[in-house]
């Protein structure tokens, strides 16, 4: 004999037998509607008549209300957000020897404590109970329910100072009321889920034993009793058989028994699609194709929303299919966020600069030619240095008609940099910086969307502030908060708004209303079902071992259990559709192929027949044109079916162009862009003729590399003059380079160029002692056509630039250079050297000729290393290397005789400078790739690039 006032209801799955349940109890009169889990909340809301008085809400504001009307007075329920705050409180207290030390700052370990304490309290597990079980259990589970209870207790203090109860405190506080007066209950209706806990059903018996009248509605099995345990173990615990109800699905009725039911109304398909993103524009087109004209009633199931939703959001965007994504996305994936915070970051620096980067978004409206004076404006009030944000402040005065934000703005930051604040002054001023935004104020999606993270984010930081307010003595100041709102924004998530007259999307088959047409996604195994995974807390041996220590009413649920869920919930999504069922899944994912799911091979032995595939090859990117239905796949087709565009061809310059470029060239060149001309002609006249210049960061510390030459380092007398001069050199480079690189960036160069100066000061002073120079023989800063270097080489004409210094050193008449990178030995050149260096330094070396002497150079780098290079071994002046202290020599003739190296290294060189300087002359165009490819900064530009260009086509690897 079952309880009084209990009813049991074991529906079959189906939205439809879900609606025929709430329209019996709606039409009864008021009353109370709840659910265990969120998604079947959504789908009874959309569900309930129109006309009905009945109430729907969360099972906790249901017993609220019933502990309020047996007397009691619970207090508010605590937020998600307050409840991972209080217990990260905790946590962080916990002593040395808790399991939990190590990782007690970890935001992953506080939502798992957050599960795992609401876990045991749903058990009846409370703290005491923690603390007795801990002296009976063996180590590591003692340890950890020792600290789990120190945890737990700490977290009902914080939450009883703040007023806030949780859904066990509330279920308690009706358990032990004793109302003097009799209580009439309103009739409620609760559907329960996947998982029952023994709090739940003393509640029922509770609410029961006081005169309610509750209906308590589970899923059944249509034929394996071991499916949907749920309903037996609540028929077991209140002694109630249950009513079956509805209609069993014919589908559902064969998987995973013994029957087969080949001519079952509900037509299956399957799907097979290239990737993740390909599967979610196909099915929304199933959809489509099922259902144009309502398609509210279609819907697509994926168990792995968050991978899926941003891709079904983006595909129904530019398919224009509407959908109803009730999903949840982190507040750092939202737009509005993340300009807050980079207008949060540059508020907290020292460069005016970085306020661009937020201001300039979409959120404030600007136009091209605003956001141009806006740089401006920041690039001259960051050149007053300490006092830039002043200036600012009179910048943004004079502009106050035009951006009153901006005067907002710093109105802001000025009271917020004045000192330390109380951590709910700081919830307050976020609320004013929010105000700032001037576009929250329009309508429509987007918006929505905004303004949801904005709430969320709000939450999040009112549950910190509550928390931290218990410490009386806290203050925050500016770089705190900042720090502290990222920190939370980094654990935080919002709920994304859907539209009800769209594809209904879910990732839970209780989160679909009646549906005529369900598409399947991501049915691989590992996705749907899902692998076993154990708790990282409570495993399943831990779980296990108290179940056996305690009467439990029903023993802590494993992985197991979880395990066997998946089967139910394929069960049940089988169950949702009246017309068809469509099954999909990608051929691969993260650059791996997948394994389809067994659910497929059990669908198609229930079904008595093989699923008709569909398959879309990576190459299909719209429908054929006989089956198009969409406009964007039609304007996709057309476009694809269309006469292809050849790209625009190159014509050779007109001589009408070519002479006016020649005109521009100047009489001399450099051995810098010889080299450049040499290697690519198309790089070379971008950068020398157009003045193209990339904002690089290389580009930035390729410009350190001339300090040396500018100290006059060679010259300076000892290690701290040296130093000296490079530090006064690097400054005065900097302080060029300010009003255009960030603050950051600046403290990155400054550090790489002290580090590259101890390096230079090592090395060259190492060099004067293993490769000394002749007394007074050291000149610095030399240039072509000078006494030591020729103005004019052959084929190519005059020339022009400067050299570190030359010096002598015995019979070598030797020139320093500074590079990048020092010149290396290239064994597969018969010359030793790449052409490309070989132009360069065999430049450099004939240049510097000198009849008696033998030209040599000696090469310093930023990339560590000094190499002397030379043609020619003296026996006069015996050279020596010095690997550790990284000067090397580089001996182009080897072991071959000096004089005809010499002979076919120079013809080699004056080749290569004419080749170069006829492609200069000529005005060529031509881009030639090769390794330079890599690291050019006209890739993008360049038509024949390796990495950018149009050689290779990246549909034209044979692959479907």
């Amino acid at each position: 004999m079952g309880q009084p006032g209990i009813r049991l209801l074991r529906k079959f799955p189906g939205p439809q037998n879900d609606a025929a349940i709430l329209g019996e109890f709606c039409a009864s009169g008021a009353g109370y509607v709840s659910a265990l889990d969120t998604s079947r909340l959504r789908a009874l809301q959309s569900m309930r008549p129109g006309e009905s008085s009945a109430e729907i809400l969360e099972f906790g504001r249901l017993v609220a209300v019933f502990a309020r009307l047996a007397g009691t007075e619970p207090l508010a329920l605590a937020s998600d957000a307050l409840l991972e705050s209080a217990v990260a409180s905790a946590a962080s207290q916990v002593p040395a020897v808790s399991p939990f030390h190590a990782t007690r700052n970890f935001p992953g370990l506080h939502r798992r404590l957050v599960e795992t304490l609401g876990l045991l309290a749903d058990w009846g597990l409370g703290t005491e109970e923690l603390d007795a079980l801990a002296g009976e259990c063996r180590e590591p589970l003692s340890g950890k329910l020792r600290s789990l209870s120190q945890i737990r207790s700490a977290v009902e203090v914080t939450l009883s100072d703040l007023g806030r109860q949780t859904n066990d405190q509330h279920i308690r506080l009706c358990l032990e009321s004793d109302p003097a007066q009799p209580v009439s209950f309103p009739p409620a209706l609760v559907y329960f889920g996947d998982v029952v806990e023994p709090k739940h059903v003393e509640w029922l018996r509770w609410a029961a034993s006081r005169g309610a009248t509750v209906t308590v509605v589970v899923d059944a099995a249509p034929r394996d009793p071991s499916m949907f345990p749920v309903g037996t173990k609540i028929a077991s615990a209140i002694g109630e058989v249950g009513i079956p109800f509805g209609a069993p699905s014919r589908l559902a009725t064969c998987l995973f028994a013994d029957a087969v039911d080949p001519d079952q109304p509900l037509s299956l398909e399957g799907l097979r699609s290239a990737d993740l993103l390909a599967e979610a524009e196909w099915a929304l087109r199933a959809c489509f194709e099922k259902s144009p004209n309502d398609l509210a009633k279609c819907g697509i199931f994926a168990r792995n929303l968050e991978a899926y939703a941003p891709l079904l959001e983006s595909a129904a965007q530019r398919l224009q299919i509407p959908v109803s994504l009730a999903g949840r996305a982190p507040l750092r994936a939202n737009g509005f966020i993340r300009v807050l915070f980079l207008i949060l970051d540059a508020l907290t620096a020292n460069d005016v600069r970085k306020l661009g980067a937020g201001v300039g978004s979409s959120y404030f409206g600007l136009r091209k030619e605003d956001r141009k004076q806006l740089e401006d404006g920041l690039l001259t009030c960051h050149r007053e240095g300490d006092r830039q944000w002043l200036r600012l402040e009179s910048w943004a005065a004079e502009k106050a008609e035009t951006w009153p934000w901006l005067v907002l703005l710093l109105q802001w930051r000025k009271s917020a940099t004045s000192g330390p604040l109380e951590p709910a002054e700081w919830r307050s001023r976020l609320a004013d910086l929010v105000a700032c935004f001037p576009s929250l104020e329009k309508g429509g999606y987007s918006i929505e969307r905004d303004i949801r993270a904005k709430n969320s984010l709000e939450s999040e930081l009112a549950a910190e502030v509550s928390i931290q307010n218990l410490q009386p003595e806290l203050r925050w100041g500016f770089v705190d908060f900042v720090s502290q709102l990222g920190l939370l924004a980094d654990r935080g998530e919002s709920t994304l708004p859907s539209n009800p007259n769209g594809i209904q999307v879910s990732e839970s088959g209780s989160g679909f209303g009646e549906l005529d047409h369900l598409v399947l996604l991501g049915m691989l195994e590992g996705t749907f079902p899902r692998r076993r995974t154990e708790d990282p807390i409570l495993t399943d041996e831990d779980r296990r071992e108290i179940s056996n220590r305690r009467s439990l009413m029903f023993p802590l649920p494993d992985s197991f259990d979880n395990s066997r869920r998946e089967r139910d919930e394929f069960v049940r999504l089988c169950s949702v559709p009246r017309q068809s069922l469509t099954v999909s899944y990608p051929e691969t994912a993260d650059d791996r192929d997948t394994i389809p799911a067994f659910y497929l091979k059990e669908l198609e032995r229930a079904s008595g027949k093989e699923l008709p595939w569909r398959r879309f090859p990576r190459r299909l990117l719209a429908p054929d044109a006989g089956s198009i239905s969409l406009p964007a796949d039609r304007i996709l087709r057309e476009a694809l079916d269309g006469e292809s565009t050849l790209p625009i061809s190159i014509e050779p310059l007109s001589d009408e162009v070519r002479s006016r470029l020649e005109a521009t060239l100047p009489k001399a060149l450099t051995l810098r862009e010889l080299r450049m001309a040499f290697e690519c002609p198309f790089r070379h006249f971008t950068e020398q003729r157009l003045h193209l210049y990339p904002e690089r960061d290389r580009r930035r510390w390729y410009q350190l590399r001339s300090l040396p030459q500018k100290a006059r380092l060679n010259l300076q007398p000892d290690e701290d003059a040296a130093r000296r001069a490079l530090h006064g050199a690097l400054e005065t480079q900097l302080d060029e380079m300010t009003p255009h690189v960030a603050s950051g960036e600046l403290k990155l160069l400054r550090q790489g160029g002290l580090r590259m100066i101890d390096e230079w000061i090592e090395r060259e002073f190492s060099a004067r002692k293993v490769w000394p120079k002749d007394e007074g023989s050291v000149r610095t800063n030399i240039a072509f056509g000078s006494n030591d270097l020729k103005g004019e080489l052959p084929r190519v004409g005059a020339v022009e630039g400067s050299v570190a210094g030359i010096s002598m050193m015995g019979g070598y008449k030797v020139v320093h250079l500074m590079e990048s990178s020092p010149p290396k030995r290239d064994k597969a050149e018969p010359l030793g050297l790449k052409p490309r260096d070989l132009l360069y330094y065999g430049g450099h070396l004939m240049a510097s000729y000198e009849k008696g002497k033998t030209p040599a150079l000696e090469v310093e780098s930023m990339s560590g290393g000094r190499r002397l290079v030379v043609m020619n071994r003296r026996e006069d002046t015996p050279l020596e290397s010095s690997v550790e202290e990284g000067l090397e020599i580089l001996n182009l003739s080897g072991s071959a005789d000096s004089t005809s190296v010499s002979e076919v290294f120079f013809r080699q060189v004056k080749d290569l400078l004419e080749q170069a300087g006829k492609a200069i002359r000529a005005v060529d165009l031509r881009a030639t790739n090769g390794d330079h490819c890599e690291f050019c900064d006209y890739g993008e530009l360049c038509r024949n690039s390796q990495v950018f260009g149009e050689q290779e086509s990246p549909f034209e690897d044979g692959d479907d």
